[in-house]
């Protein structure tokens, strides 16, 4: 995907710090390749053994975010639901019809209540529903 893909996570409608260990166990695991990015120094990109990828921007860890960027294929986004699941957070993109997208619908009691206004809630649960309610926004 050549847009930014926001995973950011919330508890009582605040932002939430994403745990960092639990991002590189998820994200650098299984990696082939991780280096630190160009201009940004929280910028890591990963290469899987499956040809996916990307660009992470970790500046917003510890207040509960994350971007993707140029990014995509199976490894990477099972990655991302995985974390989504695992620290309860959203995942949005910028786009006319862009869902707010949960693995939970319990996740939802946590956003800020404008969050979620005049967009679909979708839940994914694998990397085809992430794909599809990418496809379709």
């Amino acid at each position: 995907m050549s847009f930014d893909i926001m995973l950011a996570c919330f508890r009582d409608g605040e932002p939430h710090p994403i745990d960092r260990k639990l991002f590189e166990t998820i994200f650098l695991a299984h990696n082939q390749r991780a280096k630190k990015g160009g201009s940004n120094p929280d910028d890591v990109y990963v290469e899987y053994a499956d040809g996916s990828g990307g660009t992470i921007d970790c500046s917003g860890l510890a207040d509960g975010s994350l971007s993707f960027d140029h990014c995509g294929g199976e490894t990477f986004f099972a990655n991302m639901v995985e974390l989504a699941d695992k620290t309860a957070s959203v995942i949005f993109w910028v786009s006319e019809i862009s869902p707010t997208v949960v693995t939970n619908e319990a996740t939802l009691k946590h956003l800020p209540p404008d969050f979620i206004e005049g967009r679909p809630v979708r839940v994914v649960h694998n990397v085809d529903d992430i794909r599809k309610a990418i496809e379709e926004s």
